[in-house]
């Protein structure tokens, strides 16, 4: 069974670091509402959570994006992608990360996996973004209707 993640953005429970503060903060403010707890650090390794999350324990999954987020927001934030690409990019790696869960050959590599995937992600991201040219639309309508 995969990892259980929570379906919209306010559900997560990850503080108010302002490295933190992506589209997996939980409000507007940075604010764990009250009525979600908020998990125990823990010691375990990523490998022993990993197998956790693998049998659906969201507080495992919760753990590790807590663990990880502030180096995925860092390395997402050093390609200087515009902050609806970068939250984009930053939900796409946990994205990931929730459908190769079950399949991770090293779960405890898990920080080395985000890493890669992680930049992975972002410079295709970037690389989209290059691919996109704005153009005025006034301006494409006269060329439509001048040949």
């Amino acid at each position: 069974m995969g990892a259980v993640v929570p379906d919209q953005p306010g559900e997560g429970t990850h503080g108010t670091d302002e490295s933190r503060k992506t589209v997996l903060s939980t409000t507007s403010e940075g604010k764990t509402p009250p009525e979600l707890p908020v998990p125990a650090r823990t010691d375990e390794d990523d490998g022993a959570l990993v197998a956790r999350a693998r049998e659906g324990d969201a507080d495992a999954w919760t753990i590790i994006v807590d663990r990880h987020l502030p180096m995925v927001n860092a390395i997402a934030s050093s390609y200087r992608l515009g902050s609806p690409d970068r939250e984009d990019a930053v939900q796409t790696v946990w994205l990931t990360l929730n459908q190769h869960l079950p399949h991770l050959h090293s779960p405890h590599h898990l920080r080395h996996w985000l890493r890669r995937v992680t930049r992975s992600t972002c410079a295709r991201q970037r690389r989209h973004g290059l691919d996109l040219h704005p153009v005025d639309p006034h301006a494409l309508a006269c060329l439509l209707y001048t040949s």
